[in-house]
């Protein structure tokens, strides 16, 4: 298997791809560059998501659109293919719930099969399972329930980057904003 690491805004990103030249998984380190040299030249067609990947740590700008077919979908069940599917149309600073995506999928009671599903989830970030939550919680990320584990605060800082894209802050514009989204909840 062929790696290229590089670093993000918080830590570091190690992409994977199969002896085809496909993405197979992205992962996440909280170390910057933990002990890994480039030793292969990253394949011009995955330079691109790359570049997104980075963009998107270093400035929150969403991940125009995920390469369906520069991934690696073989070892996927067909179920998770339609849960990452899914997963992928939630919108960059949006959330749902484990309940909706079921629901989508055509499986309303499988929100725990969907929860699986993410867990295994080889490209996070790429298919943005950070925007899945539970009703009560914030859910699960990258295998990880405990909210004091980096994975989570991981999430946590995901969901933020994407807000605050989002919804940049401006403080001379505080009160417009805060009366736009009080105007929001009363129309509801």
């Amino acid at each position: 298997m062929n790696y290229f690491q590089f670093p993000i805004s918080f830590g570091s990103i190690l992409v994977h791809w199969s002896s085809q030249g496909l993405l197979s998984q992205v992962e996440w380190s909280q170390h910057p560059f933990a002990s890994c040299q480039n030793k292969v030249k990253l394949p011009q067609c995955l330079q691109s998501i790359v570049d997104q990947i980075t963009v998107f740590f270093y400035r929150g700008q969403p991940i125009v659109q995920i390469p369906w077919s520069q991934i690696d979908q073989s070892g996927w069940s067909e179920f998770q293919k339609e849960v990452y599917l899914w997963t992928s149309r939630v919108p960059h600073g949006e959330t749902r719930t484990y309940g909706w995506l079921a629901a989508q999928v055509g499986k309303k009671s499988a929100f725990r099969a969907v929860g699986q599903a993410l867990r295994k989830n080889p490209l996070p970030i790429l298919i943005p399972c950070h925007r899945i939550l539970s009703v009560t919680s914030m859910g699960g990320f990258m295998g990880v329930i405990d909210p004091l584990q980096p994975e989570l605060q991981l999430k946590w800082r995901l969901l933020q980057l994407e807000e605050e894209y989002r919804s940049p802050f401006f403080p001379f514009m505080a009160s417009s904003i805060l009366e736009m989204r009080q105007r929001q909840v009363d129309s509801v």
